[in-house]
């Protein structure tokens, strides 16, 4: 009909979920993606994240704008923890939005949380520090998450909260530390808006090591580790404890939301020019 398709690869909880359930809406995405004149992509590394070659000719690289006073109004940290559920006084906050993974994946990170506490209450210059756990959600391949529930009533420092609501955005943000995405070795995994939202409020990024977040964010704001491997996402979250950053305002003003989504949205109107046809003669 000579209709032009352009879509947008921003990753998605179902790519990382096996199961037939899931793999249908997976189908359609490629489906869709194959037949598209164009296909932008939160990642540089278009070679790693696509297999097909058409579909690597087709995809193009589109930065992710910043998301910084998204969220409008900001009840700060100490109130956030307080209405999650969480000590006020604790030192460090790891998140994870559990209905983006597996319950694998969510008892994986489980367990290296485990672990980085006996490591701190092993070391007296560590010992005082105590480090908590906010789980949200489900996970998407469980609608009775039986293990993580008794992991999470076995250790106080585990916060369990079985549902995600999206108006408690800002206080996930403020509450946490860090934001951790326990990904296995899925190419397609990962959800760049997500990493992007807790940059954007001067939060750490922990994931795994995948296409979609390699080079998404600078160095001083993320830690990548390999994925699927314990002892690196232990380290990880050790490591965490240590860093912090403020946003330089050069930086402050690159994540500005309005800013962003403004330049997003012209440079996709240069870009569907290019889809036009051309007048002759």
């Amino acid at each position: 009909l000579g209709v032009r398709i352009v879509s947008c690869d921003a990753g998605g909880w179902w790519q990382n979920i096996r199961g037939l359930q899931f793999s249908s809406r997976r189908h359609f995405e490629r489906k869709l993606f194959a037949y598209s004149d164009v296909v932008y992509t939160f990642t540089l590394h278009i070679e790693q994240l696509y297999v097909e070659q058409r579909l690597r000719r087709s995809a193009c690289y589109i930065p992710h704008p910043g998301m910084r006073g998204t969220l409008l109004k900001r009840p700060g940290s100490s109130q956030a923890r307080v209405q999650l559920g969480v000590p006020p006084q604790a030192g460090f906050v790891y998140l994870c939005f559990t209905d983006m993974h597996t319950e694998r994946e969510v008892l994986h990170l489980i367990e290296a949380f485990s672990e980085v506490r006996t490591i701190l209450f092993q070391k007296e210059e560590t010992a005082y520090l105590e480090p908590q756990l906010a789980l949200i959600g489900t996970p998407r391949d469980k609608k009775n998450p039986q293990k993580i529930l008794k992991r999470a009533a076995t250790n106080s420092a585990i916060h369990l909260f079985m549902q995600r609501r999206d108006e408690d955005m800002l206080a996930y943000v403020e509450a946490a530390n860090a934001v951790v995405m326990p990904y296995f070795a899925a190419r397609m995994a990962g959800v760049p808006e997500l990493a992007m939202l807790f940059y954007s409020y001067e939060r750490l990024v922990i994931a795994a090591d995948l296409p979609r977040f390699q080079d998404l964010l600078p160095p001083h704001a993320c830690l990548l580790y390999e994925p699927a491997s314990r002892g690196a996402l232990v380290q990880a979250l050790l490591a965490a404890l240590q860093k912090e950053y403020r946003h330089t305002s050069k930086e402050a003003m690159a994540l500005d939301g309005a800013y962003g989504w403004r330049l997003y949205a012209q440079y996709l109107l240069e870009s569907y020019k290019t889809l036009l046809p051309t007048k002759t003669g």
